[in-house]
């Protein structure tokens, strides 16, 4: 069967402090194969240090198996970032790509 995806949305949890500044947050996700792909969002919660991005259908189909994830940002002008951490991205149950329109 072969790989095909949805869009992917991500809800990741840090340090609220880094999100003070109120600018763009930059994720970077590398799976073990595939290419690597990065996404910016600036839907977050700077009081509970709640990050959501979103991955597209196009670029989530490169992401298959361990993936690892990394937000970046600025704050006060230098730029902060967080620890990798690791996920897994399964295949999707649906066999082709799903659109509303």
């Amino acid at each position: 069967m072969a790989y095909n995806y949805t869009d992917l949305t991500l809800q990741m949890k840090i340090d609220p402090q880094w999100l003070a500044d109120g600018g763009t947050v930059y994720v970077g996700l590398v799976p073990d194969t595939g290419s690597a792909i990065e996404v910016t969002t600036t839907t977050f919660n700077p009081t509970e240090g709640i990050i959501v991005a979103t991955v597209p259908q196009n670029q989530s189909k490169n992401l298959h198996g361990v993936v690892r994830v990394q937000c970046n940002g600025f704050l006060n002008g230098a730029r902060w970032a967080t620890e990798k951490k690791l996920m897994y991205v399964g295949e999707n149950t649906i066999e082709r790509t799903l659109s509303n329109a």
